[in-house]
């Protein structure tokens, strides 16, 4: 379930990641209140061109040891698009986002954001 929010909010903020990268304050309005984002470093989203194979995407996966893709169920509707989590709370670096970016059948690689503006209740 939290996949499917992570690739929710990475959808939404797809066409604002490259400047989204070079900015410190990442945000977007919502009925008026600006909200605050935080960029993940352990984490990115991978989306696949529409052609690729389920095999394709499972060599894609495995073929960087130093990232997880947790709960992968590539039988499922999302199955053109992966969350990827660096192993033992690393940081994905720039070099492997560019790696991946750089592959043929890689649509997008972009970090993910978090929410970073608690309500106070």
């Amino acid at each position: 379930m939290k996949n499917r929010i992570y690739i929710l909010i990475m959808s939404a903020f797809l066409c604002f990641s490259l400047s989204a990268q070079q900015t410190s304050n990442d945000f977007y309005y919502y009925q008026g209140e600006k909200i605050l984002l935080k960029q993940r470093t352990d984490k990115m989203y991978l989306k696949f061109a529409p052609n690729v194979k389920k095999e394709q995407i499972q060599t894609i996966i495995n073929s960087d040891s130093s990232l997880l893709a947790p709960d992968v169920n590539l039988d499922d509707r999302f199955s053109n698009s992966i969350v990827l989590e660096a192993k033992k709370g690393k940081q994905i670096s720039s070099t492997t986002m560019k790696s991946f970016k750089r592959r043929a059948e890689v649509v997008s690689a972009t970090p993910l954001f978090q929410y970073n503006n608690p309500r106070s209740a």
